[in-house]
């Protein structure tokens, strides 16, 4: 109930909102054109589609595995992955694992592709911690597209 009022609060809040001028003023100023392909790693269903349906409504295509063993497969036979974001607490393969598979994989581009971590726990580990394990950068749940786009921006320079 708490949840249905809260969205009905936003809607009337944007009712009269120009979505597609907004979308579009979006991926003009903020979001780097060099991510197209994103995989997508999640074990909840409904986080999963929560993230995907936001991340599709910039205009990236993404790609959904909902656990490491499927994220891993896609990656391998999937020529154009820019950017990887993974869970970190998955069943069959963690997050952890995943970047190192990633890492540790023969296709040109597993050195160099993003991957950032995505995690709803207080992340204790450090920056340097974070690089040793493989993952480019990490963010905390919910996925906010502003602190995305400002990570991948650093990258992506």
């Amino acid at each position: 109930l708490i949840v249905e009022e809260t969205f009905k609060n936003i809607a009337f809040i944007y009712s009269d909102a120009d979505y597609s001028v907004m979308i579009d003023n979006l991926k003009e100023k903020r979001f780097p054109k060099d991510i197209k392909n994103i995989l997508l790693v999640e074990d909840s269903k409904l986080m999963l589609t929560i993230f995907s349906n936001e991340l599709k409504s910039f205009g990236y295509n993404v790609i959904l595995a909902d656990d490491g063993d499927k994220a891993i497969n896609i990656f391998m036979n999937y020529d154009d992955i820019d950017l990887v974001i993974t869970d970190l607490d998955m069943p069959k393969i963690t997050g952890y694992e995943l970047v190192k598979l990633i890492r540790d994989s023969k296709k040109t581009n597993c050195k160099s592709v993003l991957v950032f971590a995505l995690t709803a726990a207080n992340f204790d580990l450090t920056k340097k911690e974070i690089k040793d394990f493989g993952f480019t950068d990490f963010m905390l749940k919910p996925l906010d597209i502003n602190l995305l786009n400002v990570k991948i921006s650093k990258y992506r320079k």
